[in-house]
């Protein structure tokens, strides 16, 4: 799965809403389901920005996921928006993790996800060669680790793991009645403007 697929603005997802729609002239319900479907965008970038407060748990350097992976990569696919529906994408398959928890591996064609150990591991891939002098290490207990040497001791950078759990987060998105509410209000102010200029 690469990319969260949200189709929260739906003509039919409350009564309310279906009776705004169904006063929006046929010629104009593209328009209005554009227009909810920006305002949607915006309440999920701005719930996803103030996820990017949070503390990192293990006290590991701020990389910013929720601003740079997630946020910046949610917005409205308007090649899919018609006269009853739009669509949200979130194009970043990170996110799935988040939003439904479960056991998740590597990418297609990599063996392994890396799974960083110390601050200056953290946010960097270690096919990359970000830390010179690091290298592959096996230990006695089977574990694959890449490692340095430090003052003439073997430090772990990361341990690399064919897959993860990971816990739902319920709070990873918005929830549905605020975004609800949000393109209501919305709704109410496009039929108002719309009728007033007809």
């Amino acid at each position: 799965m690469s990319a969260a697929e949200i189709q929260i603005i739906d003509s039919g997802a409350s009564k309310m809403l279906d009776t705004l729609h169904g006063v929006v002239a046929p010629g104009k319900r593209r328009d209005l389901m554009l227009t909810l479907g920006r305002d949607a965008e915006s309440e999920y970038r701005a719930w996803f920005l103030a996820h990017n407060d949070t503390p990192n748990a293990k006290g590991f350097p701020r990389s910013f996921f929720w601003r740079k992976e997630i946020a910046e990569k949610t917005n409205l696919d308007e090649s899919r928006t018609d006269d009853n529906a739009a669509t949200i994408v979130i194009a970043n398959r990170a996110i799935n993790a988040h939003v439904h928890g479960g056991t998740w591996g590597p990418r297609p064609g990599k063996k392994n996800l890396a799974l960083p150990l110390r601050g200056d591991a953290y946010g960097k891939n270690p096919r990359d060669n970000p830390i010179a002098g690091a290298f592959f290490l096996r230990t006695k207990a089977g574990k694959n680790l890449i490692v340095k040497r430090e003052g003439g001791k073997i430090v772990p950078l990361w341990r690399l793991v064919p897959y993860v759990h990971v816990t739902r987060d319920p709070a990873a998105l918005p929830p549905t009645g605020m975004v609800a509410r949000a393109i209501l209000q919305t709704a109410r102010s496009y039929v108002s403007r719309n009728s007033k200029s007809q």
